[in-house]
């Protein structure tokens, strides 16, 4: 009975990380085995809607998540080579392919154009200029940074998510070199935003433990007036949005900003089902089939920002940032039945988990010229942590209760980090 506890666990593990967000990567090659950078990356429904889209970047790696279609099409492309199409059919699991290879195509130019350059690539970073077309069809920073293609970098509409393709740390988002949430980027308008810069050699100042790329937003500075900005996304037929009202002010040399942002995942009817098959040398065959309950679902998220800036150009910048995040995720529960091919049991399966937490932050950050090339940092960043943390794990046999076990954790943290630095720009 012990090894069969552990050997389901073990499965149930399995079968939740590969059915929650399927994964796709790959990598993106030439025929001579040379990495292609900055490959057209698009992924298609099985009605050849565009449901992902995305570049290589330098290692020729490219990486999509939270894909749940059975079915897909895979559409490579880059100017000097045949495009290259690619059907998937798989119903669970992540997917990692093989080197996709592309085959050199000389291209004939019937007209050349000239125009200005829209990447520059410097020593330090990469800078994105927005064309007048790009500006005019995004509706916020967010969806700008997502028509312009930043190399290797993926972003997800749905979850507001800014991720790189070939790692799991996180993106940094920046206005004017101060940091931001997503959140704040949508209320971003575009025709504010002067360029992008991209920045994942880190080093020095701006190293930082967990963080593989900064995304730095520089925007114009407006002397008067003031702009109140609503992004309004909800479904009819479910539990599904996400909101976002902003409201800024400018006078002078200060610049006032307000945002909220709602997010509301409720389905009444929630399940999951899945089939996994485990392989053994000289052994038959294990078949293991979820069959998923319906199961209430709510997730409400509350973020709520302000800050204020004093700026006066080539002399010193004063930016106070306040923001918290309220999450209330009243139940996330799951019920199964599972059927194991070579035995005769009956497991039912019930998981329970909730994690509301609320996290204030107070961002205090004061930046001094001293001469063209030198200047004095300080910053301080203070932030209080509430959360709790409840799971719940139910298992039965034939109705026989074989495992159960909750845990409860109640969490505070308070944290206040202090940085001064001096930059001299030899």
């Amino acid at each position: 009975m012990k090894i069969q506890i552990f050997l389901l666990l073990f499965f149930l593990s399995f079968f939740l990380c590969s059915t929650y967000g399927r994964i796709i990567k790959g990598r993106v090659i030439s025929e001579s085995g040379l990495t292609i950078e900055n490959a057209n990356i698009m992924i298609e429904d099985s009605l050849t809607k565009v449901i992902a889209k995305g570049t290589s970047d330098k290692k020729g790696i490219f990486y999509f998540e939270n894909l749940s279609e059975e079915k897909i099409i895979l559409r490579i492309s880059i100017v000097g080579y045949k495009p290259l199409n690619l059907t998937i059919n798989q119903s669970y699991g992540n997917i990692e392919l093989d080197d996709q290879i592309m085959i050199e195509s000389p291209v004939k130019l019937n007209e050349v154009i000239v125009e200005s350059k829209t990447v520059i690539q410097k020593p330090e970073c990469e800078l994105y200029f927005p064309t007048t077309l790009q500006r005019k069809t995004a509706q916020n920073g967010l969806e700008l940074l997502r028509s312009i293609a930043v190399r290797g970098i993926f972003v997800n509409p749905i979850d507001l998510s800014v991720k790189k393709a070939s790692s799991s740390g996180a993106v940094q988002l920046r206005i004017n070199n101060i940091r931001v949430s997503a959140q704040q980027v949508m209320s971003l308008r575009p025709e504010k935003i002067i360029r992008i810069e991209y920045n994942d050699n880190l080093t020095g100042k701006n190293y930082e433990e967990g963080v593989d790329a900064i995304i730095n937003y520089i925007t114009k500075k407006i002397e008067s007036g003031g702009t109140i900005y609503a992004d309004l996304s909800s479904a009819i037929t479910t539990g599904f949005s996400n909101d976002n009202v902003s409201l800024s002010f400018n006078t002078k040399s200060s610049e006032i900003n307000i945002n909220y942002f709602l997010g509301i995942r409720k389905y009444s009817n929630c399940k999951q089902d899945g089939e996994d098959i485990f392989n053994f040398p000289n052994e038959t065959p294990i078949t293991r089939t979820i069959e998923g309950i319906y199961q209430p679902y709510q997730y409400f998220q509350h973020i709520i920002s302000g800050s204020y800036q004093l700026q006066k150009p080539d002399n010193y910048m004063l930016n106070i940032q306040f923001s918290t995040e309220i999450v209330h995720n009243h139940a996330d529960n799951r019920l199964w039945m599972e059927h194991i091919s070579n035995n005769n049991s009956n497991y039912k399966t019930y998981t329970q988990t909730s994690n509301p937490y609320n996290k204030p932050i107070l961002d205090i950050y004061f930046e001094k010229k001293i001469t063209k090339n030198q200047k004095i940092i300080f910053d301080v960043l203070g932030t209080l942590w509430n959360e709790d943390y409840l799971y719940k794990y139910q298992q039965t046999d034939n109705e026989v209760n074989i495992l159960n076990f909750q845990t409860n954790i109640e969490g505070k943290k308070k944290s206040i980090i202090a940085d001064a630095s001096y930059l001299n720009n030899m």
